[in-house]
């Protein structure tokens, strides 16, 4: 740690003592490392470009990035990642050999709600409409619901009441927002 250290040396039998002291500064060509925030990859940014711009920069600076098996993957400011990992940036003075690191996480949330149409219906002469429901789907404030298909397509809720229109109809739980209909 930088700052002013003291070193009293004593004669136990005299009791005579003298001090010395010796600065320890921080050199001027000490780099900084800096990787940036954790940050997670997802079905939205299935890749991520970690930037380590906020690192002490110049001609006389190297960068290397590397994988949690110590492997370098690259060696520009910036690197672009698609698998979820504990990355080290490396940024070394060249002149003279003075090293800092700094790592973080890339993590993985990008799995995908349940999407359940239910069975396969089937229009009778008795029969007219069918209710077609998402039941068995994922739910919660952050999932939405959208019906396609060959007919009407109902208002934004998880079941949806048919008419008379054959065909396929699929349930799209990836959605965010709704579509309109056919």
């Amino acid at each position: 740690m930088v700052g002013l250290y003291y070193l009293t040396v004593t004669n136990t039998l005299s009791a005579c003592s003298s001090v010395d002291s010796v600065e320890v500064t921080a050199g001027a060509d000490l780099p900084i490392a800096n990787a940036g925030m954790d940050t997670t990859l997802t079905c939205f940014a299935p890749q991520i470009l970690l930037d380590g711009s906020n690192s002490t920069q110049g001609a006389d600076i190297d960068f290397a990035w590397l994988n949690s098996a110590g492997l370098v993957v690259g060696n520009g400011v910036t690197l672009l990642v698609d698998v979820p990992d504990v990355y080290t940036l490396n940024v070394t003075n060249s002149q003279n050999g003075c090293m800092a690191t700094d790592q973080l996480t890339v993590g993985l949330d990008n799995l995908a709600p349940t999407a359940s149409a239910g069975m396969d219906m089937q229009f009778t002469c008795a029969q007219t409409t069918v209710v077609l429901d998402g039941i068995g789907s994922s739910t919660g404030p952050q999932i939405s619901y959208l019906w396609e298909g060959p007919g009407t397509i109902g208002d934004a809720t998880l079941s949806y009441c048919g008419g008379k229109e054959i065909g396929d109809y699929q349930l799209n739980r990836d959605q965010r927002k709704w579509l309109p209909g056919y």
